[in-house]
């Protein structure tokens, strides 16, 4: 029990350096770039923790309700996702386009797992289940594309991603397989 709440507290002061380290990034944006009027801000931030073919986390939820919480104190619009898998975050990167269009300031803030295959770097979607590397591109969600629904005049992305590939395992069969080791 006492190490549960070491750890517990551990982990809320690091969503509260996170969040206070995300103030201070947006702070000089929008002093650098915004002019002075208020500016429609626009963020959808997004946690996935609730994997269901892979390793679960535990962070990425609890730091997305506080980024969340800490745009909202900033005068931001936000979109909050939580447990998105591949249909929900499409189609809300495609409604983030039409929001962030007439915005001054855009942000996307993303916390779960991420990986990099062949030099492409993919969100994972909490509904992922990636067997072998065809997978990969119908399952997953490529960055770029996520990347290309941000339209303000600034836009500020913010991967909060798991170090850790969660398909490692299943990839390295699958490319010994296809005779690529």
């Amino acid at each position: 029990m006492q190490q549960w709440r070491r750890s517990s507290a551990r982990a809320g002061i690091r969503r509260d350096a996170l969040a206070g380290w995300i103030g201070m990034v947006l702070l000089l944006c929008t002093s650098l770039w915004v002019p002075a009027h208020a500016a429609e801000r626009v963020a959808l931030v997004i946690g996935n923790s609730a994997y269901e073919h892979t390793t679960r986390l535990n962070n990425p939820y609890n730091d997305a309700r506080a980024v969340a919480a800490a745009l909202e104190r900033m005068g931001f619009e936000v979109t909050r996702l939580d447990e998105a898998d591949k249909s929900r975050l499409t189609r809300e990167l495609a409604g983030f386009r039409a929001r962030s269009r007439n915005a001054e300031l855009a942000l996307l803030y993303y916390a779960g797992h991420a990986i990099q295959v062949e030099g492409r770097n993919y969100l994972v979607p909490v509904d992922a289940e990636v067997n072998e590397l065809g997978d990969v591109g119908l399952y997953l969600v490529r960055l770029n594309d996520a990347l290309q629904q941000l339209n303000a005049e600034v836009n500020v992305v913010i991967l909060d991603a798991c170090r850790d590939n969660p398909f490692a395992e299943t990839l390295s069969r699958s490319a010994v397989q296809l005779g690529r080791s």
